[in-house]
């Protein structure tokens, strides 16, 4: 003779869809965001010429972005564990860390938009 406390096949079905309503079984969520390439609106604002220019500046920027960040935690190795416990294990990150981490990544910015070709024309001030 089977229990009273336990679920039929049907049971077990709607119980299980009650607990998971609005939630999509699919939708996995990354721990760190990909770099998507930068879209054009539509066809007619940009002609190709500018689509690969944008193209291949994202290329660059993602290139530098990674040997200078590589190299910023090489050189901050606390930093470092600090970042990876807040994305794996959803830490905090301590005040000083988010200090340490703008003060090191505003000078890879400002770096990379100094040796665009494009600036070139561009006067200092406004670099």
């Amino acid at each position: 003779m089977k229990p009273a406390w336990v679920l039929n096949e049907a049971e077990r079905r709607v119980r299980h869809e009650k607990r998971t309503a609005g939630r999509s079984p699919n939708k996995s969520k990354a721990l760190v965001p990909v770099m998507a390439l930068p879209v054009a609106p539509n066809e007619e604002t940009f002609n190709q010429d500018e689509r690969q220019f944008f193209v291949r500046d994202h290329e660059r920027w993602k290139k530098h972005i990674t040997v200078r960040m590589t190299k910023f935690y090489a050189s901050n190795i606390d930093v470092f564990r600090i970042m990876m416990s807040a994305l794996y294990y959803r830490t905090n990150i301590p005040f000083e860390c988010l200090k340490q981490l703008e003060s090191g990544f505003r000078p890879i910015a400002h770096e990379f938009f100094a040796t665009i070709p494009d600036m070139r024309d561009v006067c200092q001030i406004d670099k």
